[in-house]
């Protein structure tokens, strides 16, 4: 409380001396407005100046003219003669009035107060002076610094050239109400509108001419029309000047006056002004001089761009022309099928360049229909073009005519028509000719023969125009000289082609041996005179034809029998007249071994023979032989010997076949057919072999022996042949067994047969006294699968705990495994798979079929195979070795399946019982059927529990203690 009250006692001193603080304030403050009573003594102690500025934006620069548009505004400086340290010349304001129109005379009784400014901006002293010191104090001012920020004033676009602003400052010091102002007249603001951009285009009159006529310009002053809207007294003239050349350089060939510029910008010379001497290019330049009012700047001089008005003279250009073939003179002409050009000179042109176009037309009217040749447009080269060629393929007049383009100082001109003709002569073909044998020069009799001429008028090869007709003649052997009666005559149009036109004859058949000969004569055309082939030119000498011969016989016949044999005769040129056939039947294949008699048939009008009948004695083979003797028009021919064989024999065995059946020893299988013939005709013995290297006497001939299979389905034949699996084969010699004629086969084959039904197919070869013979496909060999045999050897019988086991062996197994695989162990796969053998443990079932007493099912196992000397395979599997640990009493009986594969049957065996009985109480084996106690059982539960007491007792006491000394 005492700390409290010494606190506020302090506060109340506190106070106490705030207020005496306040009492010092006042005496100063009393002190203060007594020094800022020293005041100006008159308005001459001031001096405001001002400076107008023109902005686009919020500076600028000082002007006294403002474009439409632009913005304005003032400064001011203020000085007064009273040095810095007198504070109150800083103070104050400077009011800045803009007034409209024409600035007054005077500025005697001018209002300070602004009455009637445009805008006015209010800016107050700022007291930043430049000086320092005792110096005079100098403010800087701007009517851009107001409270808000202004960017002046903005010129309305719509102000008029000449239109008046000015700028009044007014200086306020705000304390004695002492004013001063800046000279009324001494800031006036014109407005400018600033100068449309002026230029001049020029327009010839014309820009080209033909020399000798006259030319003019005229031109156009861009601008000059809004010029004269702001600056109406603004002039202005344009001096035209030509220049020979394009360069605008030297000195005019032509200067017009000054001519005056219309309203418009108009300005020309007076048509006509100047008719230049020489061809070539001129340039026009106009220079254009303006003359501006009171008050707006000066416009240079100046002129159209040298280039921008090209005046083109044309000289008045000729053309020579001269034709390659020139205009022939009387009784001469262009051959025909020359090849013809065109030259052209440009004459009295100025430097010509351009192009020629030259025209060729076939006849001398140069009409548009006869036009057959318009160059591309050539250029010139030193003044003259030169046309490509063109072959003349007409007789008659041809004219050329040539056309120049002109150029930009040359004008076009062009040759006329008749100027240059060429006369083109008839031509003088060539006729060539091609019979239609095509060069070969003999032909057989009764061969149709023609003729082909080809008829070409040019001589290049390219331009053939023959027309007309072609008249083909055929001399016969009797008319060498072609001089007397043809024995065909044809006319045939000739077709028109490139390199030559075309024309062939129709056929004739040619009927007498010795030479013909063609002719070939074209009639000519308007173009061409007629021309005809040479007489022996072309000869065609027909010979004997050679006809062919075919025969036709029955292919066998039987002992006894007479046979017959028939001849055509094809080909040739009627070769059945006058003409026979001779037929002989031989024993022999060189048909040296007459049979009977021959005999000679004549040939009917068919061109068909007829043999008379010959006997045969024997069997054997026989052959015709037949002759024919040809005539006047037709050689001789004779057929082949081998090509018409008669087999002539007295039996047709049939053949009959007895398979034995297939014997599989190891992985090997024999198979064996015996063939037998019946109704068959032994050969007579003989050693020795005809000439034609065929064993027809002694040979029984032969039987191929062919096995096919498996067979599916029940149509066996449909299986054999080409199409069938044929699996074996093999040929045997027909031999006599026992009175009969038989062929057996016996055939091994390595790997056993696919089980499945077989069938034999055998084929006789037939010999010279039988026929061949066939037992179809119908002889069926079924081969059976292999039905191996399993064997098992279990493993003891005991008492109950007993392990039981069981290996198996089967065998005999054939072909190899379809798991067989070296690097296969023995495994569990599954049941049913190929050559796995399955294990099943039955208790007191022998015929291992109750399920309920299947004790074990150990699965599918499969080993590789052993290969037996044999060449069987054999297959060991046993049960795994942890077998089955015997639980009851009884007989058990193993049942062993082998699963077989495509050629084993499955085989089983269920059998070789094993019996387990039960132990008998007491004895070592009785006390080994309870499990013994070690010393660490014995041990442990009456270890465990006397610890478990002593540490019941420990942590009793131990809990007592705690409690009592919980308790105290």
């Amino acid at each position: 409380m005492n700390r409290t009250r010494n606190w506020q006692h302090w506060l109340d001193r506190l106070g106490k001396g705030m207020a005496l603080t306040g009492a010092a304030g006042l005496v100063v403050m009393a002190a203060s407005l007594s020094a800022t009573t020293v005041l100006a003594w008159s308005l001459s102690d001031y001096s405001l100046s001002t400076t107008s500025f023109t902005s686009p934006g919020a500076s600028g620069s000082p002007s006294t003219q403002a474009s439409p548009g632009q913005y304005i505004y003032d400064t001011a400086t203020l000085t007064s003669t009273y040095p810095s340290a007198s504070p109150y010349v800083e103070r104050g304001t400077v009011e800045f009035y803009l007034y409209q129109g024409s600035v007054p005379a005077s500025c005697a009784g001018f209002s300070l107060s602004g009455a009637g400014a445009l805008t006015s901006y209010l800016v107050p002293v700022a007291g930043t002076s430049s000086q320092s010191g005792s110096g005079a104090n100098v403010e800087q001012l701007s009517s851009l610094n107001t409270a808000q920020p202004n960017s002046g004033y903005q010129i309305p676009s719509t102000a008029t050239s000449g239109s008046g602003y000015y700028w009044v400052a007014v200086y306020s010091d705000g304390v004695e109400n002492l004013q001063q102002i800046s000279p009324c007249s001494s800031e006036p603001v014109t407005v400018r509108v600033p100068l449309p951009s002026l230029g001049v285009t020029t327009y010839a009159l014309p820009s080209s001419i033909v020399l000798g006529g006259s030319v003019g310009d005229s031109a156009l002053v861009s601008g000059y029309q809004t010029l004269l809207q702001d600056d109406s007294a603004a002039s202005g003239s344009v001096v035209f000047s030509l220049f020979q050349g394009d360069s605008c350089t030297g000195t005019p060939v032509y200067t017009s006056s000054s001519i005056p510029l219309s309203g418009w910008g108009n300005a020309a010379t007076p048509s006509g002004a100047f008719k230049p001497a020489a061809a070539g290019p001129f340039e026009w330049q106009a220079t254009v001089s303006i003359a501006t009012g009171s008050g707006w700047p000066l416009i240079a001089p100046f002129s159209s761009t040298c280039s921008s008005e090209l005046l083109s003279v044309q000289a008045q250009t000729g053309l020579t022309t001269t034709t390659s073939a020139d205009p022939a003179e009387e009784g001469t002409a262009v051959q025909f099928g020359a090849e013809v050009s065109d030259s052209a000179t440009v004459t009295g042109g100025y430097s010509p360049t351009g192009s020629v176009i030259f025209n060729l037309f076939n006849s001398s009217s140069c009409s548009q229909g006869s036009l057959v040749y318009t160059s591309d447009p050539i250029a010139l080269s030193d003044g003259q073009a030169q046309s490509g060629s063109f072959v003349v393929n007409r007789a008659g007049t041809w004219e050329w005519t040539a056309t120049y383009s002109g150029d930009q100082y040359n004008t076009t001109s062009s040759s006329a028509c008749g100027a240059e003709p060429v006369v083109v002569g008839q031509a003088t073909p060539s006729v060539t000719t091609v019979t239609s044998t095509h060069g070969i020069t003999a032909v057989p009799a009764g061969t149709e023969i023609g003729d082909t001429a080809d008829v070409t008028n040019s001589t290049n090869g390219t331009a053939n125009s023959a027309t007309g007709d072609v008249n083909f003649n055929l001399f016969d052997p009797t008319e060498r000289s072609c001089a007397g009666e043809p024995v065909f005559s044809n006319e045939q149009v000739l077709e028109l082609g490139q390199p030559y036109s075309t024309a062939t004859s129709d056929g004739y058949v040619v009927d007498e041996l010795g030479h013909y000969s063609w002719t070939a004569e074209y009639l000519g055309d308007s173009n061409d005179i007629s021309a005809n082939s040479a007489c022996g030119s072309e000869l065609v000498d027909v010979v004997q034809a050679t006809p062919s011969i075919s025969t036709t016989t029955a292919s066998t016949a039987l002992e006894g029998s007479s046979i017959t044999d028939e001849a055509e005769i094809t080909g040739g040129y009627h070769a059945y007249r006058d003409a026979t056939v001779t037929f002989g039947l031989y024993s022999n294949w060189s048909c040296t071994d007459l049979v009977g008699q021959t005999s000679t048939q004549s040939i009917d009008s068919n061109g068909d023979a007829f043999s008379a009948p010959v006997l045969v004695s024997r069997p054997g083979r026989y052959f015709w032989e037949d002759t024919y003797s040809g005539n006047t028009l037709n050689q001789s021919v004779t057929s082949r010997c081998t090509s018409e064989p008669v087999w002539v024999t007295k039996y047709s065995p049939t053949l009959a076949t007895v398979q034995v059946t297939p014997v599989t020893t190891g992985q090997t299988t024999v198979v064996s057919d015996i063939a037998t013939l019946s109704n068959f005709y032994p050969n007579p013995a003989s050693s020795s072999a005809d000439s034609d290297g065929s064993n027809w006497a002694g040979s029984n001939g032969t039987v191929k022996f062919k096995l096919f299979g498996p067979v599916t389905g029940d149509a066996p034949v449909c299986q054999c042949g080409e199409g069938g699996n044929l699996v074996e084969f093999g040929s045997a010699t027909v031999t006599e067994v026992s009175g009969q004629y038989q062929a057996s086969f016996t055939g091994t084959i390595d790997t056993a047969l696919l089980p499945g039904n077989y069938y034999w197919e055998a084929q006789y070869s037939g010999d010279a006294y039988d026929t061949p013979a066939s037992a179809g496909c119908g002889e069926l060999t079924v081969v059976q699968p292999n039905t191996p045999t399993v064997t098992t050897t279990p493993s003891s019988g005991g008492v109950i705990g007993t392990t039981l086991t069981d290996t198996a062996a089967v065998t005999p197994v054939v072909t190899p495994a379809a798991n067989d695989d070296a690097a296969v162990t023995a495994s569990t796969v599954t049941n049913g798979t190929a050559d796995s053998v399955h294990f099943e443990l039955f208790l007191n079932d022998p015929t291992c079929s109750v399920a309920s007493d299947l004790v074990d099912d150990f699965g599918s196992f499969y080993v590789p195979p052993t290969t037996n000397s044999d060449g069987s395979l054999t297959y060991t599997v046993s049960v795994p070795t942890s077998g089955y640990k015997s639980v009851a009493d009884g007989t058990y009986y193993w049942d062993v399946t082998f699963a077989g594969d495509a050629y084993n049957n499955t085989a089983s065996e269920c059998g070789e019982p094993v019996s387990i009985s039960t132990p008998t109480a007491g004895g070592v084996l009785g006390a080994s059927t309870s499990t013994p106690n070690t010393g660490a059982d014995l041990f442990g539960p009456g270890l465990a529990g006397a610890l478990a007491m002593l540490f019941g007792g420990l942590l009793l006491v131990v809990g007592r203690r705690v409690l009592r000394l919980r308790t105290r």
